[in-house]
């Protein structure tokens, strides 16, 4: 014998067919409130680029000793290098266009670290109608080359300025 509620409507089954067939959702409330929340629009905020960067064997060498002093990992620096030269970048491609830059394939270098870079939606559109017109690539795969090529040279700079040694106790500077 099917249950009734506590107001003596529709028993417990058939409320649940009702839902099926009026089509609300079989999860529970609190599980479908989280995933019903909309993500914020890519337009407003920006198209997300991950893109993969690398050092060369000197630069690694170089980092990890950079990295000691500064007690980090040396992808911490990768990452604060690359998102430093983000606006200059896209600045200058903005003005100048995007340098086309050809890498063999396969190349990697040492620690290789995705970074995340956020393009301004003007400058997202007009990189993809310039580079990706019929949105096979991707802004990723597109824009990458030329990041990297960008990267090395900053990271290069970086490692000038750094504090590479330090001086233990008795040492003059």
């Amino acid at each position: 014998m099917p249950q009734r509620d506590d107001d003596g409507g529709l028993p417990i089954r058939g409320q649940e067919e009702a839902r099926k067939e009026e089509g609300e959702p079989r999860t529970p409330l609190h599980l479908a409130q989280r995933h019903a929340v909309p993500a914020p629009s890519a337009t407003a905020r920006g198209q997300v680029v991950y893109v993969a960067v690398s050092l060369t064997a000197r630069q690694a060498h170089l980092a990890e000793a950079w990295a000691s002093v500064a007690r980090c990992s040396v992808q911490f620096l990768i990452r604060r290098v690359a998102q430093g030269l983000r606006d200059e970048a896209f600045d200058d491609w903005e003005r100048d266009g995007m340098p086309e830059v050809s890498e063999p394939r396969g190349a990697r270098g040492k620690h290789p670290t995705s970074v995340t870079l956020t393009l301004r939606p003007p400058f997202a559109a007009d990189l993809a109608a310039r580079h990706d017109p019929l949105g096979v690539l991707g802004l990723a795969r597109v824009m990458g080359p030329a990041f990297r090529a960008r990267f090395q040279e900053a990271f290069d700079i970086a490692l000038d300025k750094a504090p590479l040694h330090t001086t233990t106790e008795g040492e003059e500077k």
